[in-house]
């Protein structure tokens, strides 16, 4: 959903260098369907680790979703214990949630440099179905405003979008969730530099699927994971204002990842929790295709990139937990990085 312009300016760059073959910049169009997707695909998968992952901790009573009240038959049935739709008992099955989140990027380059901002805002509803399943809806708005610098000049590139999409997850076991998601953007984009600029629409296809595991060792949650995400996006053709044309473009981007995530349950006199936790990932860009294949940019970003995170879960109450988050990246990038914050409020009914 959020945009990162890891080479905005390298869409102003060529439009100033080449009006007659004015096209995005091949890493810009990866990287904000990279960032896209991640912060869709994350927002999603931290949602299904306050209702998988019990909110109790190291507790006896932990229960998958934080729904299920104490079951004394199945306290050795593991951390998942009790994720069952009982219809005698008053347990929550629905959720309702929403995420919001800012990113900050910085990229320091004679001829692609840039320093700007975004917003996002999201909200879903899911469900709990059949044993130890989820399916939900989720829609989200974004903005961003980022200055620019290149060779010849400085300028601007901002963007206003939505986003729409579905996600489900299941169970595996005692350990391991696995979630997927489906979603759908659209993007109106402008920019200016100098005395030329153009207004575009973008629209994409983002797919991702992640396993995330849970493993508790008295106070301490360890939680590898490992996903994957897929997108696609459509790109109008445009004319500038000073009469150069740009052609429609399509872009395809693929992620792997993999890292691992660590937290330590503190209780409080009342009984809830608050969980502080670290993470680190390390991302790979596997797919990297666009069509026309635009100029190459003359400061490219690494496909190979390092995420450091760190944030806080907290149930305040047995039907509202809250999950705050921050990151940096780009850090295999010189002269660039990226620093993200955010939140998530869930209640359950």
């Amino acid at each position: 959903m959020a945009v990162t312009p890891a080479l905005a300016i390298d869409c102003v760059y060529v439009a100033a260098r080449k009006a007659t073959e004015c096209q995005t910049g091949a890493d810009f169009d990866i990287a904000r369907l990279v960032q896209a997707s991640h912060q869709v695909s994350e927002a999603v998968r931290r949602r299904l680790m306050q209702q998988f992952f019990a909110g109790e901790g190291v507790d006896e009573t932990m229960a998958v979703l934080n729904y299920a009240a104490q079951n004394s038959d199945e306290t050795d049935a593991g951390a998942f214990a009790g994720f069952v739709e009982d219809p005698t008992t008053a347990v929550p099955v629905h959720s309702v949630w929403s995420d919001v989140g800012g990113i900050y990027s910085n990229r320091s380059s004679a001829t692609s440099g840039f320093v700007g901002a975004m917003a996002t805002g999201s909200v879903g509803v899911d469900k709990q179905v059949g044993q130890g399943g989820v399916v939900g809806l989720f829609g989200g708005l974004e903005t961003s405003y980022y200055d620019t610098t290149s060779a010849t000049g400085a300028g601007f590139l901002r963007g206003n979008g939505f986003s729409a999409g579905a996600y489900a997850g299941q169970l595996l076991g005692d350990n391991i969730f696995a979630n997927a998601t489906l979603g759908y953007r659209q993007v109106a984009n402008s920019f200016e530099i100098g005395a030329t600029g153009a207004d575009y629409w973008s629209r994409s296809l983002n797919a991702s699927a992640n396993l995330t595991g849970y493993y508790q060792f008295d106070y301490v949650r360890v939680s590898p994971k490992t996903g994957i995400s897929l997108s696609h996006e459509w790109q109008d053709g445009y004319t500038e204002t000073s009469g150069a044309i740009s052609p429609a473009q399509e872009t395809t981007a693929g992620i792997a990842s993999a890292g691992i995530e660590a937290g330590y349950t503190y209780f409080t006199p009342d009984g809830r929790t608050i969980e502080p936790w670290a993470s680190a990932n390390l991302e790979w860009l596997f797919l990297n295709t666009a069509a026309p294949a635009p100029p190459l940019s003359p400061d490219p970003l690494n496909s190979l990139d390092l995420r450091l995170g760190t944030g806080v879960n907290a149930t305040i109450s047995d039907s509202v937990s809250l999950s705050l988050r921050g990151d940096i990246s780009g850090l295999t990038t010189p002269n660039y990085f990226v620093v993200s914050a955010g939140g998530q409020l869930s209640v359950r009914f």
